[in-house]
């Protein structure tokens, strides 16, 4: 086992330290990892996927709820879009289970359902590739962050404000990328000024504080 946590994935890799594989589209599970389930913001889906939800984190089977959240893209309505997510928090709420969350061109009104709910659980916006004043006031409501394959992208946001991250407040993810983790580490850890093995260990700390309620 190596020592890197991969917060948010849709590939099977096991044998990381820790490693959240989606399974929102109905991937199988896979020993050694555990796991998350969402409904996402770019696809309509009924009140059926929150019972399915509901019902695996009743059973022990999620140590995350997500990816869910809110897209100006998506041909979903915001309103339907704030319902869903809205459910959501409720049931990272009701299970103590960390909400992995998918946020494109509608942060203010991810704030504002943040405001109106006031989570007690830890809402992670993964692969966080925006701007400064968006990123300082997810930071200042207490939100953690999560950089992916954008980090290796010479002109993305994110890598131009990886150092702000406080180290308390900072996962790394591959997504749906086929990039090693182990390149999103190092190159994470050249832009903060650190080493690897001082990113993965702070990493590894959010994750045992915030996955508190993990499956084993």
């Amino acid at each position: 086992m190596n020592l890197f946590t991969d917060i948010h994935t849709h590939t099977a890799s096991p044998g990381h330290k820790a490693a959240v594989l989606d399974i929102s589209d109905g991937k199988p599970r896979v020993p050694g990892m555990l796991y998350s389930k969402g409904i996402h913001p770019l696809f309509s889906r009924g009140e059926e996927a929150l019972e399915a939800i509901d019902a695996d984190a009743a059973n022990g089977v999620l140590a995350a709820i997500g990816e869910c959240g809110m897209d100006r893209n998506a041909p979903v309505s915001l309103k339907k879009q704030e319902y869903f997510f809205s459910r959501q928090v409720e049931l990272s709420e009701k299970y103590r289970l960390p909400l992995i969350i998918h946020c494109v061109r509608a942060f203010p009104e991810l704030l504002s359902v943040y405001k109106n709910m006031c989570p007690s659980e830890t809402w992670i916006v993964h692969g966080y590739n925006n701007n400064r004043e968006i990123l300082e006031a997810l930071l200042q409501h207490g939100l953690y962050v999560s950089a992916g394959k954008h980090i290796l992208d010479p002109v993305s946001n994110i890598r131009q404000w990886i150092g702000l991250v406080p180290a308390e407040q900072l996962f790394l993810e591959t997504d749906d990328s086929p990039v090693p983790l182990e390149k999103i580490y190092e190159e994470t850890a050249r832009l903060r000024g650190e080493t690897v093995e001082t990113l993965a260990k702070n990493v590894w700390a959010n994750f045992r504080r915030t996955f508190h309620n993990k499956p084993q």
